[in-house]
């Protein structure tokens, strides 16, 4: 899984147009405006499922395939990132947030959410009474069906009782 490091990474990756938004990658001009933080909750849990990374400040005219960095204001934004995930969705995810620094300015630059798979997956976004799962498509986020939500129980349930053989075994 590919997670940008510094601007320059970043800039070279799309000048070389190797960059492109798949099931585990999603790129973001911005962050949802603060009253559409259902949104962000949304990109989050889809992450979830088999994680993946969430770029905010890269765009362009095809949103599957960004070609522009627009660098965006990191104050408070990683804050706001861990809010919602913390009170937007049930149960919260693990999630790792890091700053990108730009050269275009002070308190500017990249914000880089890493969303691990998780083993309590499927997470339901809870935010306005959305009360819905979600999972990624090729290239973007959609509503789980109630048989894939069953699927992922059923993994969840798998993966507690191999961890609990393994510690038994020790």
């Amino acid at each position: 899984m590919w997670v940008p490091k510094s601007e320059e990474e970043l800039r070279a990756a799309l000048e070389a147009g190797s960059v492109r938004e798949t099931s585990t990658l999603d790129f973001k001009r911005e962050l949802p405006t603060p009253g559409r933080n259902k949104e962000l909750a949304k990109d989050i849990c889809a992450m979830t499922v088999d994680g993946g990374v969430l770029v905010y400040g890269v765009g362009g005219e095809d949103p599957t395939r960004p070609t522009t960095p627009y660098p965006i204001s990191l104050l408070g934004a990683a804050e706001r990132v861990d809010q919602v995930a913390q009170a937007a969705i049930f149960e919260p995810p693990v999630i790792e947030i890091t700053d990108v620094a730009s050269g275009e300015g002070e308190g500017l630059g990249y914000l880089i959410v890493v969303v691990p798979a998780s083993p309590r997956a499927p997470h339901m976004v809870i935010v306005d009474g959305e009360n819905r799962y979600w999972g990624r498509g090729a290239t973007g986020n959609r509503a789980l069906s109630e048989r894939e939500v069953a699927m992922l129980y059923q993994r969840r349930q798998r993966w507690e009782a191999d961890r609990g053989e393994l510690l038994d075994a020790i």
